[in-house]
């Protein structure tokens, strides 16, 4: 349940600083409200590396989720595909794999570039994250699954759509 909750909460919170960044792009016109700056979570640089440290090197998820939290709101999405990417593969973690997901379906900008695209490969990558959360019991994957599968008459394991990877980038060549 408190999984579920701080993962929740991740969610929201990603939402939250995705609509602060967007405010802070536009700055200001006559009228509208003015956001200096987005809000941010405080972590110093050593609980930081701890949080890193023992999720990385320990498969502490609960440290992942705490750092994980703190990217999100300080909008370091860059940073936090990275480190969900070594969460998710060295220690299997749901919430990384779902966090990638997210990363990679929801459309980011950071200094002038897009971090965005939805061509096949990126998109067998994200279903392959999310279904790979789902199949190990991630609650809001579960979630995510049924609102993308709802029509389809069952729902497909990760490995087919690593499958697709490996033939789309095999045909690039």
């Amino acid at each position: 349940m408190k999984k579920k909750t701080i993962f929740i909460l991740l969610i929201i919170l990603l939402v939250i600083s995705t609509i602060f960044f967007v405010l802070y792009q536009y700055n200001v016109k006559k009228d509208e409200i003015i956001v200096e700056e987005p809000f941010l979570m405080k972590l110093s640089n050593q609980e930081l590396d701890e949080y890193k440290r023992r999720a990385i090197n320990d498969g502490d998820m609960g440290a992942y989720d705490e750092f994980s939290a703190y990217y999100s709101l300080n909008l370091k999405h860059d940073e936090l595909f990275f480190y969900s990417f070594l969460m998710a593969n060295k220690h299997n973690d749901p919430s990384a794999f779902f966090d990638l997901y997210i990363l990679l379906t929801i459309p980011l900008e950071e200094n002038g570039i897009e971090m965005f695209s939805m061509d096949e490969i990126t998109q067998n990558f994200a279903f392959y994250f999310l279904l790979k959360s789902y199949e190990l019991g991630n609650r809001n994957a579960k979630y995510a699954v049924e609102q993308k599968f709802e029509n389809s008459k069952e729902i497909p394991n990760s490995s087919y759509y690593l499958n697709e990877i490996a033939r789309d980038t095999a045909s690039l060549q």
